[in-house]
């Protein structure tokens, strides 16, 4: 199954180092160019 996904569970469950939890379950998940900025991009400069 295909999950298009916003930033707040990939934030959640990274926060946790759980990120492998939601493609256990969904298999492969999409996301926009925004929440790639918000969750890796923005992630990586606030540590």
């Amino acid at each position: 199954m295909i999950t298009v996904s916003d930033s707040t569970p990939l934030i959640h469950f990274g926060t946790i180092k759980r990120l492998d939890l939601l493609r256990s379950m969904y298999g492969q998940i999409v996301i926009t160019e925004a929440v790639h900025r918000e969750v890796v991009t923005e992630g990586i400069a606030l540590g």
